[in-house]
């Protein structure tokens, strides 16, 4: 845990999937150590929070929804963000991926 806070130039989910054994991890590009300094994350705290309900409406438990519906549904919000949006849900174990790019409910 100290690591974790003093190392101040490694991507923080790198250095997570790191300590659970994954190597060869891609830097998140939205954490506070992929962020230069001074510029926000590319999806804003609000459209965050519409993608997000959005899509937790939108799964179901037990049957798999592909991506592009997911991005139909969120079209006033860019490609890039949802799938940022998605990522997330999956790290805070909200939502499951599936074959492809498809998700659900957990």
């Amino acid at each position: 845990v100290i690591n974790y806070i003093n190392n101040q130039k490694q991507c923080r989910s790198v250095q997570l999937l790191e300590y659970l054994g994954e190597q060869d991890s891609e830097p998140c590009g939205i954490c506070i150590k992929c962020m230069p300094k001074g510029k926000k994350s590319s999806v804003e705290k609000e459209d965050y929070i519409r993608i997000r309900n959005t899509i937790i409406e939108s799964l179901e438990t037990k049957i798999f929804t592909p991506i592009h519906k997911l991005i139909k549904i969120n079209n006033k919000h860019p490609e890039k963000a949802v799938r940022k949006v998605l990522d997330r849900l999956i790290e805070l174990n909200l939502i499951e991926k599936g074959n492809g790019e498809t998700f659900k409910l957990k």
